[in-house]
């Protein structure tokens, strides 16, 4: 299904977003909304609010007003457990400095959240081989997170982010840690990614250049998006 066609398809309508810290307001009131399979990038200056929104859209901090509806579920009104379960299943995460558990083998790093999420072990076995295939790092199967590379841990951390396959995936500076040539690598690998199995995906960066898999830009200065969203990347042009 073309991006075109999933518009009116709403997978994240965020209203109003305030987030308040002691007497700093962060977030003074955002309006968004993400389409299945959408991704878009959140740009904007150090101590502009990026990682907040990222922390209330992944359900780590809740909105002092406003409203996030992931796939019609209202954060703020989920209680601890109904947030959990819901975060376990529809929400993937991918952090600039990896985070992978440094005492797990890559394969068991990838079906972790299987097992949180209660797989059978035999669903874990062939799910992790498909992800393995998919983020070209099978041959590391058995190798612990100190002997990989950056870009190959970041592979990892991606193919871990989709291992139960949510619609949404978020992205702290995925390429922050990592130099430009790795970084292109493994932004192309999520953008397949993403098209392959129409994720959805918010990104944080701070690099222009890792905006060019996203089909939106928003900026956001001193909490509030600064003008107008970009218009969608039109791809029926670069391809006709």
């Amino acid at each position: 299904m073309s991006l075109q066609n999933q518009k009116s398809q709403t997978l994240l309508d965020v209203r109003g977003l305030r987030k308040i810290f002691g007497e700093t307001v962060v977030l003074r009131g955002l309006d968004f909304t993400v389409a299945k399979g959408e991704r878009i990038a959140l740009m904007g200056p150090s101590g502009s609010g990026k990682s907040t929104v990222l922390n209330c859209l992944g359900g780590i901090e809740k909105p002092d007003q406003g409203e996030i509806l992931l796939s019609g579920n209202n954060l703020a009104t989920l209680s601890a457990d109904e947030l959990a379960g819901l975060r376990r299943r529809t929400i993937g995460t991918v952090f600039q400095f990896f985070h992978l558990l440094p005492t797990l083998t890559v394969k068991e790093n990838i079906g972790f959240p299987m097992e949180l999420a209660g797989w059978s072990q035999e669903k874990i076995r062939e799910r992790v081989g498909e992800l393995l295939e998919e983020v070209q790092i099978g041959h590391r199967a058995g190798a612990y997170p100190e002997t990989l590379s950056g870009g190959e841990q970041q592979r990892v951390a991606v193919a871990r982010a989709l291992a139960v396959g949510p619609p949404l995936l978020l992205a702290d500076e995925p390429t922050g840690n990592l130099d430009r040539k790795t970084g292109d690598a493994v932004l192309n690998l999520m953008e397949q990614l993403s098209e392959k199995h129409a994720v959805a995906m918010v990104m944080v960066t701070h690099d222009e250049r890792s905006t060019r898999i996203c089909h939106r830009i928003l900026r956001l200065e001193d909490g509030v998006l600064a003008g107008p969203p970009e218009e969608e990347r039109k791809e029926e042009e670069t391809a006709g």
